[in-house]
Parts: structure tokens; sequence; C-alpha cells
């Protein structure tokens, strides 16, 4: 009865049931726990650009290979290398090359290339609408090439947060999600609200670990690095510098601090 089950699971897959049609009922049942595994696999790669085996830099795919009678699972690069870049709560971020005069992203496109292959991160700050998201975009796309990339809108990461605390949700996965991923862009720093919580529990958490173990870390922001200072110094009941320049301490010594200059293109 539980091997009906188990065989009505792997048909749904298919790629799978293709390669039951071909077994006899004997060999289907000697596989039976292969075929399983491998249907546990594809709908895990559904979702994911493959597995990383033994701690290296190429997501692997499962595929299964018959030798005599039996099927044996085998691993080979996965199709979605260059697929590694997630964003969550990302605004649209338009993708007009022609957007932005050359002589205001020379700075940042030197920036970027001095740290692409180094664990230096990339601050970039300057005034709405200048294109700061756009470039750090374009250059989070080129990094996925090789590196897991996790691009965050802030604010709205904020914002998520607090609705998994109303709903009694733990918010330790979202936050380890972020904070352990190679490279990691958080977009907009400084625009949220600035409590106590949101400082020392979300922000410093995360800048903390990517400090401690040498994750490249991008941010857009429209405060200098002072002004940021100021900002997470400030909340509802108090100002704690201590606290904040915790923050900012570590991020000048994380990234690479640079001024996007110009107008507004949007």
């Amino acid at each position: 009865m539980m091997m009906n089950k188990i065989l009505a699971e792997i048909l749904k897959d298919p790629e799978l049931k293709k390669i039951v049609d071909t077994l006899s009922d004997e060999e289907i049942e000697d596989n039976l726990l292969v075929l399983y595994k491998q249907k546990q696999d594809n709908d895990y790669l559904k979702e994911n650009p493959g597995f990383l085996i033994d701690n290296d830099d190429v997501y692997m795919e499962s595929y299964l290979e018959k030798r005599g009678n039996q099927l044996v699972q085998m691993y080979r690069p996965s199709k979605n290398q260059g697929t590694r870049l997630e964003c969550l709560y990302m605004p649209e971020v338009s993708d007009d090359k022609e957007l932005y005069p050359a002589e205001e992203r020379a700075l940042v496109f030197n920036a970027m290339q001095e740290i692409k292959n180094s664990d230096k991160g990339l601050y970039l700050y300057g005034s709405y609408g200048s294109g700061k998201t756009y470039l750090c975009m374009r250059f989070a796309r080129e990094l996925a090439k090789t590196k897991s990339v996790i691009c965050v809108y802030y604010p709205e990461f904020i914002n998520a947060i607090k609705n998994n605390m109303k709903k009694g949700n733990s918010i330790d996965d979202l936050i380890d999600r972020v904070k352990k991923v190679d490279i990691l862009l958080i977009d907009d720093l400084g625009r949220e609200q600035n409590t106590t919580f949101n400082r020392d529990q979300i922000l410093s958490v995360i800048i903390n670990y990517r400090y401690q173990y040498k994750l490249k870390t991008i941010i857009t922001t429209n405060r200098s690095i002072d002004e940021l200072d100021e900002h997470l110094a400030e909340t509802s009941d108090k100002v704690d510098k201590v606290a904040s320049g915790a923050i900012t301490d570590r991020i000048r010594h994380m990234m690479k601090i640079v001024e996007l200059s110009g107008k507004d293109y949007r």
C-alpha cells in the first residue's frame, strides 16, 4: 500500500514517469527509493538553482542514470548558474542603459571594479532618483554569475518582519536568510523608521554577522555615512550614539564609501 502511494507521487513528475514507463515491475520496486529521492530533488530544483556540494561555488543538479537494472543518482552543473539573484520586496527598476550619463557613473563603476573580486563592499549614497539602485542592481546581476546574491528593499523588509511578529511567526529565518547570503544588497537604508528594535535586533545583527564573516555587502541610501549615524542614533525615546556608531564603524571598515551626484532621473 505504501509502495503504491510513493509510486503515485513519483508519477506526478513527467520526467520520472518517462523513466518508470521503461522499467519492469521488479525494477520499479528495486529502484523505488532512488526514484522518490529524485522526485524530491526535482521539486527542490523548481524553486532553487541547484545544490552546493563540498562548499563548491558551482550549483549542481541531480539526474538518474541506468546501470544494468539499477538507477544511480548522478550530479552535473545546473543549467541555472546565472540565476543566483533573488529580490525581496524590491521595487521595479528601469533597465534603460542610456538613462544615466557616463561621467556621473564613472566613479561608481571604478569603485565596483575595485571591489569586485574582494570581500570589500560598497556604500553608495546620493539624492533620490540619482540611479543608485539601478547601478547596484546591474552590479548585483554581474556578481550573481558566481555567487548567491539577495537584493532587499530595506523599508519593506522591516515591514515584513513586523507583520511576521504580529502573526506570531518567527523572524529568525528571514533575518538569517539575508545575513548569511554570499552577497547582500540593502536598498534604501535609512528610509525606514528607526526604532531601538529595528536598529539593535535587525540591522545590527545583519551587519555584525557579515562583518565577522567578511561577506560582501552593498548599501544604497540617501544619507551620507554621518547622516546615517545620526538617523540610527535617534529613536522616539532617546539618542544612542554608541549603538549607531557601532553599526556605522562596521560599515566604514566593510565598504568603500562613494557618493553618486547628479539630478533626479526618475
